[in-house]
């Protein structure tokens, strides 16, 4: 598949149950509206639940083995499909009609398969070989578009929320706080900090759906959501107690420190996921690894709250990526059109 290509329309596998190896470049996999990057080494099955299409997104040419078994040795069903007509079954009839898929797959003209892969596949069948069409989930095309909105805004929020907060005067630390007052807020710095920190948990939840919905979280993923929960949960219960016995409350570190703690390497087994994944590019997977890291240094009490200035900005670039990925998909066209 050369640069740009793509294997379409939408397709499923009922009578033709398959797996696929990736040789060379990467090929991305749509399936259940979610988008699935494969690259060398890697590859997919394609049972009777499979209802996919497939493109390269990539610089280079990609080469994949695509290995189908028929129903019968000796007739097999592949769904064509007619872009004009709608989702029309066709009858292949023979081996060596179903021979002509493979042409189609290896022809190495293949924009939307290309026309050149449509003539070798009608003269090795004998048949009209449809060019293909696009297709895309819209629903999914919100959910990327929203998740990437929150990240971009809630991102953005943080950012404003960490140098406003360094503003304010040094709070204590450690033994200061049997002496000294903790740093204070105001109903500005509040604001900001609750609004960037429901709009990262939607963006998260976003971003942990898509990767849900394409099968790419993996176990890695999920004991990194434990992980940050675990952290959630300190410092809720930190607030909790600061609230029933006041913002000077002593033992309060013993429930941020390890609440920042477990958060921070939550989220940074999350990134090690995310780029494992490669459901967006690396280098956005990449930045919420470091700005996650960087969690460990912060606190809120003194400057050391600008080191949640990365995390912030990583968001933002991730909420691109996201964005990037729903314009690439907003740019197909749909089928029959």
């Amino acid at each position: 598949m050369e640069p740009g290509a793509v294997f379409g329309p939408k397709h499923d596998h009922r009578d033709r149950r398959g797996v696929v190896h990736v040789l060379a470049g990467t090929i991305t996999d749509h399936r259940d509206g979610v988008t699935a990057g494969y690259g060398p080494g890697l590859g997919w099955p394609e049972d009777r639940n499979t209802l996919h299409w497939l493109e390269d997104r990539g610089s280079v040419a990609a080469v994949e083995v695509s290995v189908d078994i028929i129903r019968s040795p000796d007739r097999g069903a592949l769904d064509e499909f007619d872009h004009n007509a709608g989702d029309t079954p066709v009858d292949l009839g023979s081996s060596r009609e179903v021979a002509g898929f493979g042409a189609v797959h290896q022809t190495g003209d293949c924009r939307l398969c290309g026309r050149t892969g449509a003539r070798r596949a009608s003269r090795a069948t004998g048949r009209r070989v449809l060019r293909p069409t696009r297709s895309r989930d819209m629903d999914m095309d919100g959910l990327v578009r929203g998740s990437a909105v929150a990240s971009v805004t809630g991102g953005l929020l943080l950012i404003a929320a960490c140098v406003y907060r360094s503003t304010l005067p040094r709070g204590c630390i450690d033994e200061e706080c049997l002496t000294q007052p903790q740093r204070g807020d105001t109903p500005l710095g509040t604001l900001l900090a609750t609004a960037a920190a429901l709009l990262l948990v939607a963006a998260g939840i976003g971003l942990i759906v898509q990767l849900l919905r394409s099968k790419r979280l993996g176990r890695l993923g999920g004991i990194g959501l434990v992980l940050a929960g675990l952290g959630v949960v300190s410092l809720v219960a930190g607030g909790v107690a600061a609230g029933i016995y006041g913002p000077d409350f002593a033992a309060m570190p013993a429930f941020v420190l390890p609440g920042v703690g477990l958060i921070a390497l939550g989220i940074v087994v999350l990134a090690v996921a995310l780029l494992r994944s490669r459901y967006l590019p690396a280098w956005a997977s990449a930045t919420l690894l470091v700005g996650g890291a960087l969690l460990i240094l912060v606190n809120e009490q003194t400057a050391r709250v600008l080191f949640a200035v990365p995390f912030g900005l990583a968001w933002v670039i991730v909420g691109v990526a996201e964005w990037r990925l729903a314009q690439r998909r907003e740019s197909l066209p749909a089928a029959g059109g």
